[in-house]
């Protein structure tokens, strides 16, 4: 019995992927279709010499969003180490480095280290000729920081 529920629940899963691809497909369509908007928009904006505008359907914003990066990881963060700059940093651990490192040391835990375990449903396409692994749904477990 558990068999046929486990090849109909595979079946219904295959039929939900398949349509959240396509959900997908429309989405990057309608994106661009908004990119295209968006720049005629901010067209109207500096045409006008405005920041906003308002219209029956909402404002219109043209402002300016600046994105920082580095281009040297090294002598930015000996920057942030000389100054105690932290706060310029965002607040999350990179997860292939701490494996590896925890690997590495196995008698060292940060403090306040907390982790998720991820049980992985995976199905292959069967056709396709490819044995790549091309879909997955996750099950999130809590584990302790202890464990």
């Amino acid at each position: 019995m558990s068999a046929m529920n486990a090849e109909k629940l595979a079946e219904v899963y295959v039929k939900i992927r398949e349509a959240r691809r396509e959900l997908a497909k429309k989405d990057e369509e309608l994106k661009a279709q908004l990119d295209v908007i968006t720049e005629q928009l901010l067209e109207i904006c500096k045409d006008q010499g405005a920041t906003t505008i308002r219209t029956q359907h909402g404002t219109i914003s043209r402002r300016a969003n600046k994105h920082y990066w580095t281009s040297d990881w090294d002598s930015f963060f000996r920057f942030i180490k000389e100054h105690d700059a932290f706060s310029l940093m965002q607040r999350r651990i990179n997860n292939n480095n701490m494996a590896q490192f925890l690997e590495e040391n196995p008698n060292l835990h940060p403090p306040g280290l907390q982790a998720d375990i991820k049980l992985n449903y995976r199905d292959w396409e069967t056709d396709r000729k490819s044995t790549r692994l091309n879909s997955s749904h996750e099950f999130v477990s809590r584990m302790p920081s202890s464990a």
